[in-house]
């Protein structure tokens, strides 16, 4: 899997025509940006990847998911990546998700709005970060950039996300991004 970047001119006072563009199955096609650079903000919609990263899908069987939290998957309708989410709200234990990946950073891709927990944890090799998933939003937003990190030693970690205490609903995952 390869990222391109096309641009089509028209370099002459003649109308240009473009008709369909063909990519293949498994091919994505993102918007045009003008800047190659990453410029993701935590609080902002990340609908796909930036250069450098790779997506991992929720459903991925390397993602454990503990068992003592009802997850729902059931989100028909809703703009989430691959069209797959697992959720858990206030009515669950706090709950947890657990992968290790090999890289230097990570990011992690959820649901916003202000019906969602301010505290919730992820662990990265045994030390812990908080993050929220709360913003002013009246509306949910998906696919929103809840937690970057950077700044790893390449090589295997161990994360381990737990869910909030507080919000409706408490831990979702609906994609990684990593190197």
């Amino acid at each position: 899997f390869k990222e391109h970047y096309i641009e089509i001119t028209n370099n002459t006072s003649l109308y240009m025509v473009l008709d369909a563009i063909d990519i293949d199955d498994t091919g994505i096609l993102k918007p045009y940006s003008t800047t190659l650079t990453n410029t993701a903000v935590v609080g902002q919609q990340l609908v796909y990847p930036e250069k450098g990263w790779q997506r991992v899908d929720d459903t991925n069987t390397n993602i454990s998911y503990s068992t003592d939290v009802t997850w729902s998957t059931n989100i028909t309708g809703y703009p989430v990546y691959n069209s797959t989410l697992h959720w858990n709200g206030s009515n669950s234990s706090v709950g947890s998700i657990k992968f290790n990946f090999i890289g230097s950073k990570i990011r992690l891709v959820q649901s916003s709005s202000t019906i969602y927990g301010n505290n919730n944890t992820i662990t990265i090799d045994g030390i812990p970060y908080t993050f929220s998933t709360n913003n002013t939003s009246e509306s949910t937003l998906r696919q929103v950039l809840v937690f970057n990190k950077t700044d790893l030693v390449f090589g295997e970690h161990l994360i381990v996300i737990t869910g909030a205490t507080n919000g409706t609903y408490r831990l979702e995952c609906d994609a990684i991004d990593i190197d």
